[in-house]
């Protein structure tokens, strides 16, 4: 596996379970945007991932992020 796609895929998994696990993260729109950035990649890995976390936070029960996981 290329280095750089394990990297990208390691990222957006630690943004998700950032946001998901911190409801009071100042930073979650911020956190969204950037993976919601990433979804023309190139690597079709990428964008299964992306969608499993865009999915994940966006129907995710506010409140209840920490019992989601």
């Amino acid at each position: 596996m290329d280095t750089g796609v394990s990297v990208r895929k390691r990222v957006i998994k630690i943004i998700r379970d950032v946001c998901m696990s911190n409801s009071g993260f100042t930073k979650a729109t911020d956190g969204c945007v950037r993976i919601i950035s990433r979804i023309n990649d190139e690597e079709s890995s990428i964008q299964v991932i992306l969608g499993w976390a865009n999915s994940s936070l966006t129907f995710a029960v506010p409140g209840n992020f920490a019992n989601s996981l």
